[in-house]
Order: structure tokens, then C-alpha cells, then sequence
């Protein structure tokens, strides 16, 4: 008991509920990493293989970065979060063409 205070499904699951909701929890776990593993068959995608274990942080990661971006699009649907990649991604200002020059 947390913080003194009961868990809210308390009044609705009993222990062999908790039990099953885990197993649910567990078996979906595997079935993602199972997955992912059979995914990384192909020969060049097999060095991968070693980055499995990270997906159980992915997954929640992964999720909450969908449930901000859903967020951002019911608050500010027309905004672009721009990221700037690169070592020369800030735009230079070109001098102008000299008349001149360019005059045919």
C-alpha cells in the first residue's frame, strides 16, 4: 500500500485478478521481444539482436512520446516543431546577385 492509500481496483479485482492483468503484462512483453527478435533475422539487421533488452525501455518511451504528440496536436494543430540537424543547419543569408553580373 503506497503512500498509505489503496490501489484503486482494490474494490473490483481480487488477487487472482491482479494475477491474470501480470500475466497479460508479461505475455505481451514477450510477444514484443519475440517480435523484434524475429524481425533482426535478416543477416545485416542480426547486430541488433544485443539492443533487445533496451526495448522494455522503448516501449513506455515510445508511448508517452505519442500521447505528448497527440497532446501538441489538440493544443496547437498548426504549430511545427522544427529540429535542426546537422553541424550547418542554420540558414545563411546569400548577398544578393549583382545586376551586373547577371544581365545578359
Amino acid at each position: 500500500m503506497p503512500f498509505g492509500l489503496p490501489h484503486p481496483l482494490d474494490p473490483l479485482l481480487t488477487p487472482l485478478g491482479y494475477g491474470i492483468i501480470g500475466t497479460i503484462f508479461v505475455m505481451a512483453l514477450g510477444l514484443a521481444l519475440t517480435t523484434s527478435y524475429i524481425a533482426c533475422r535478416a543477416p545485416h539487421l542480426r547486430r541488433h539482436r544485443i539492443a533487445l533488452p533496451l526495448m522494455v525501455l522503448y516501449f513506455p518511451l515510445a508511448s508517452i512520446a505519442a500521447f505528448v504528440a497527440f497532446a501538441d496536436m489538440l493544443r496547437r494543430p498548426f504549430h511545427w516543431a522544427k529540429t535542426a540537424h546537422g553541424k550547418f543547419s542554420q540558414t545563411r543569408i546569400l548577398p544578393a546577385p549583382d545586376p551586373e553580373v547577371t544581365r545578359a
